[in-house]
Parts: structure tokens; sequence; C-alpha cells
């Protein structure tokens, strides 16, 4: 390090030395020798010039010897947090009742889906909460603990609206007749399909403009908040808002609700909104449709299209934003080209998912529509983060097709995938001073981390495996980086001045909150504990 001079005194010596004869005798002669005077200038000890200093002056520290390390890249499917597969787990309906099936939903899967990363948890609120204040948990724990216990998160989605019927299923109501008969919170009535036959019945859906469902539901989602994640943990990916419309998909496509004007729908959109953001702060999502009135072409401009349902709000709170029905509108309606425009113009800065329809997933998986690669290409074209394609126990078993998901989470795929290239850090480091960790990062695939799991290092002892000391750089933050760019980040250490010297394996990882290692990278070197070794580190005192 350079430092500057404040101010400098130079001190002359004024004593000199000159020899100018010499005699010495030679057989019996005297010689005199004159020596030739110099002009040169002289350096001799405790003459000459003294140099003073007040103040800090230039100077150079030592050189800290480094070595550079470059990581090999693997080519496997890599399973993350927050990206990537998803199964789904939910209720059977029929005829207009709903029921869940927990085995089917937990070991129905025959295995611990080890390509997926997260479950789907479709859920209604009349089945939760059955009386005001009164709720039933008991079938819903099962699900999540069984699911959490095998490291994959939860996307939960509790319904508060109404199911209109897919996959040759019937429709359900999904909010509590309580809420009606007692409250006196306002509804409109539905015609869906009544079981998988073609006759139709009548059910009740709230008013969505009633500040009496507004409450009731906030209520709800409180309670269901405080119950599975009163502080935030990793494994919840989100919660989705599912208030309003059929399937909680933000519109009313079927036309049986009919707003008064679209500032009354904005304005209670940005209500239903705020509810969910001030439960579930950032981890919130929100399905983006287009259509208006079911089977007739959407005639709003984009701008509209945005402000009727308040996405350019929910976009700004930073909430993580889905396409339901398909993974990638194929079909040139303009509705479709809404989406992929909003969609476009959010990315990066919001998460993106994407849905497929069980039907849409089981018929490529048939091979029609060009089968499950050009499902895949549409998702990855979309830039999404995970996806799931309603991937019931069944659908699971008859539709392994594991090279598909394996193709989905290698280089080029959905979510993350982030390698090390080159690392550069101290050979040697004194107990009590700074390990300094440059590194260069890429992230391989078409999404990015939307939460930060900050830099971990770790002192391994080589024999015996046991940690001896780990520290963190809480200012990593991978969230930035997408695919085509590498990033270059500087991190230090503090070195524990107790530490025992000697020779240690220096590992790495990405960790959560808790300090748990939670990313795969795509790199060799890594341990059970997705601890990733990068080289080897002197200790001395």
């Amino acid at each position: 390090m350079k430092k500057s001079i404040k101010r400098i005194v130079l001190w002359a010596a004024a004593v000199t030395a000159i020899l100018t004869q010499v005699g010495y005798c030679n057989s019996g002669e005297q010689i005199t020798v004159r020596p030739v005077e110099i002009n040169d200038m002289l350096h001799n000890p405790d003459v000459g010039w003294c140099l003073y200093t007040h103040g800090p002056i230039h100077r150079e520290e030592p050189l800290i010897e480094t070595v550079t390390k470059y990581p090999m890249e693997i080519a496997d499917p890599l399973v993350n947090p927050d990206c990537g597969w998803g199964i789904w787990v939910g209720p059977d309906v029929s005829d207009g009742n709903t029921s869940y099936n927990v085995g089917n939903l937990t070991t129905g899967f025959g295995d611990d889906v080890p390509l997926f990363s997260f479950v789907c948890i479709d859920w209604y609120w009349k089945d939760l909460e059955p009386q005001e204040g009164v709720f039933y948990w008991d079938d819903l724990d099962t699900v999540v603990n069984y699911w959490k216990a095998r490291g994959k998160q939860i996307n939960m989605r509790l319904w508060t609206t109404y199911n209109f019927g897919w996959g040759g299923q019937g429709g359900s109501r999904s909010a509590p007749d309580w809420l009606f008969d007692e409250t006196g919170c306002k509804h409109f009535n539905v015609e869906i399909p009544y079981g998988a036959s073609s006759n139709k019945t009548t059910i009740r859906a709230p008013d969505y403009a009633d500040p009496i469902y507004l409450t009731k539901f906030g209520n709800f989602l409180k309670a269901a908040r405080d119950h599975y994640e009163p502080e935030p943990s990793f494994y919840f990916i989100g919660w989705q808002a599912a208030s309003y419309g059929p399937w909680g998909e933000w519109h009313e496509s079927f036309g049986q609700y009919h707003w008064p004007s679209d500032e009354v729908q904005h304005e209670t959109c940005v209500k239903m909104q705020n509810v969910y953001e001030g439960i579930f702060g950032s981890k919130c999502q929100m399905s983006i449709h287009g259509t208006c009135k079911y089977g007739k072409p959407l005639d709003k401009s984009y701008e509209t299209w945005k402000y009727q349902v308040a996405m350019e709000e929910a976009a700004a709170k930073g909430w993580v934003l889905g396409r339901h029905s398909c993974l990638y509108p194929t079909k040139e309606k303009l509705w479709n080209l809404l989406k992929i425009r909003f969609f476009d113009e959010h990315w990066p800065s919001n998460a993106l998912y994407g849905e497929s329809s069980p039907a849409v997933y089981g018929g490529m998986a048939r091979g029609e529509g060009g089968g499950l690669d050009v499902n895949l290409d549409g998702a990855i074209k979309m830039h999404y983060n995970w996806v799931h394609q309603y991937m019931t126990a069944y659908s699971y078993k008859k539709y392994p097709n594991i090279a598909y998901f394996e193709r989905g989470l290698k280089a080029g795929g959905l979510g993350y995938r982030f390698a090390l290239t080159s690392a550069t850090y101290n050979k040697q480091v004194s107990a009590g001073s700074i390990l300094t960790l440059n590194q260069t990062w890429v992230n391989r695939n078409v999404g990015r981390a939307y939460r930060v799991y900050p830099l971990k290092v770790y002192f391994i002892d080589p024999d015996t495996g046991r940690e001896i000391w780990s520290g963190v750089d809480g200012k990593f933050d991978q969230t930035p980086w997408i695919k085509g760019e590498s990033y270059n980040v500087a991190s230090e250490f503090s070195i524990p001045s107790n530490i025992p010297p000697g020779t240690y394996e220096l590992r790495i990882a990405m960790v959560d909150g808790t300090g748990a290692p939670r990313i795969a990278l795509a790199i060799t070197g890594g341990d059970t504990k997705k601890r990733y070794r990068i080289g080897s580190v002197i200790v001395s005192n």
C-alpha cells in the first residue's frame, strides 16, 4: 500500500575526508603518490543526507502470494431451490364436492420425486375454515410436512373464489357457506360443470368488491400464514394470490361477474394485492391472464388490459408473475401476444413461472402438439424460473419422461445454474488476518436467483474431514446474474486469531439464512453437503 508524504527535511553532513598524498619506501627509496580527486557522488555510512519525515511515507506492502484455481464444469442436471420442476397436489372434485386423498398426495407418488424441487398445493378456503374462526389444518399439515421432510419447497395456493372445473372434472365452490349466510357478504351466481358430466349446477362466489370479502379472506390468510410460516422460511417458495376469478387466475373470463367500471376493478385489485402484500410480503405470486370475456376477442388496449387487474402494481411490488394454461402461448391471439409483451417487459426484474394443464402435458407426452420438447422450448423462451404441469401421482407414474425433466435442469434450462469459472485466494494466511477470495461466476440458464444465498467458505481438516472454521460474505449477491454475462466478485473473510496452524481444504457453498448450504453448483468437487473444494490454504501463526 502506498502512503503519502506530509513533510520532508534533508540534513547534510559537512565533513568529507580526502586523501591528497601518501608516501612509502621501496628498496630504500621514498615514493610519493598523489591520488587524483574525483567529483563523483559518494555514499558512506554515518555521513550524507538524512531523510526526516513527519507523517506517513510511501512504502510497499510485502507481496502476498496467491493461487488461482479454475474449477471444471459439469453437465449433470441440477435440482435447486426457487427454480425447476414442480409436482401438484390438491383436491378431487366430484359432483361439486371436494375430497383430499392424503395418501395419494404423498406416498402415492411412489418415490421422493428426485427431479422436482417444489410442490404446488391447491387447497380450498371452505375446507380449511369450515366455520368462521374454526380451522382444520390436519390433512394439509400431513401433506406439507411430508414433502418438507423430503427437501421440497411449497408453492401454496389457497383458493377463495371458485373452481370452474377442468380436465374432465366438475367445478366446485371454494368460499365457505358461512361467508354468505352469516356475515352478509354479497355474492354472484356461477353456473359450473357438475361432476364429469355435461350437466351444470349453480354455486355462489364472493362479490370481489365487497369489503366484507376482503376482510374475511384476509383473516383466513393471516391464520394460514401464522400456522405455516410465521417467520420467512426457505421451504415456502411463494403464496399465490387466488382471491379473484375462477381458479384464482385474476380474470373473470366466463363473463358471470360484471365490474361497473375499469376504475372499480383496478381499485379492488389493488386492495386485494395490498391484503396479500401485508401478510406475505415479497413471497406473493399472481397469475397473468388475458381474456376479459369468455369466448369473445379481447378488444382492450395493452394499457387498459394491464390497468384493469393492476398488473404493473403487482410487478412493482416484486411479485412473481405466472402464466397458466400452457407454458408458451403459441396461438397468435391478441391476449397471448399481450402476455408475451408483458413478460418480456418484466424480465428479469420479476421472477416468472409457467403452468400447463394436465391435458396439455398428457397430450404432449403422447406426442401431440410436437411433443414435450416443444413445451420445454416455450418455457425456456419465456425465461421461466419454475414450471408445474399438474403433475399428479397418476401422471408422474404414467409419463415418467426422465430425459425431458433432466433437460430442463441442464445448461440452458429453467431457472439458474451457477458455475465458478475462476477463484484466486491467498496461498497462505496468518491467524487473525484476512482471507481474500476473488471469484468469477456465470449463470448458464435462462432464469435467475430471486433470493440471496450468501457465499460461505470453510477450512476443512483434510485428514478428518472436520470443519475447523467457516465464514460468510454477507455482501455476496447473485440475484442480478443472468445468462451470457460473467460476474467478478471480491470477498473478504476475517480469520480467527486462535485457529490452529496447518494446511486445510478450502471449500465454498451458497447458503440460506441459517447458514445451511442450499445451491448445487455446476462444478466438480462437491461433497454431500453441497460444499465445493476449491483448493488448499496454509494457516500460519
